[in-house]
């Protein structure tokens, strides 16, 4: 027993054991608040998670009857709380129209195309 304690105290940086364990439990103490703090940091993570674009859904149609290809587009950029906007984007010949729209509960203000709700209520 005498030797398995001089060999501890060897590889220890206390000079005897009462030293070793108060340096184990100010380690245990350190660790422990080291957890604590990344428990928090890692709820505050998961909180605003949510709030973070979570859903890129795009539409492609034709806006123009015989314009041709499906160049005209919906794109919604959703949180999980159905919250965000939706850019639509109409093409024709001759121009380009851009619309965005804030969604809020999978809901706008504005008026909604057939597109822009579609994009919007994609479920993946």
């Amino acid at each position: 027993m005498r030797s398995a304690n001089k060999a501890l105290l060897k590889q220890a940086k206390g000079s005897n054991l009462e030293e070793i364990l108060n340096l184990q439990n100010q380690h245990l103490k350190k660790h422990s608040q080291e957890l604590k703090d990344l428990q928090n940091f890692t709820r505050e993570l998961e909180k605003n998670l949510g709030f973070t674009i979570q859903r890129a859904n795009v539409i492609r149609f034709n806006a123009f009857a015989g314009e041709g290809g499906d160049q005209s587009f919906s794109v919604a950029l959703l949180d999980q709380h159905q919250n965000g906007v939706v850019i639509s984007n109409l093409r024709n010949r001759n121009n380009d129209r851009v619309y965005a729209k804030p969604v809020k509960d999978g809901q706008s203000p504005y008026h909604l195309t057939k597109e822009e709700l579609k994009a919007i209520n994609i479920k993946e």
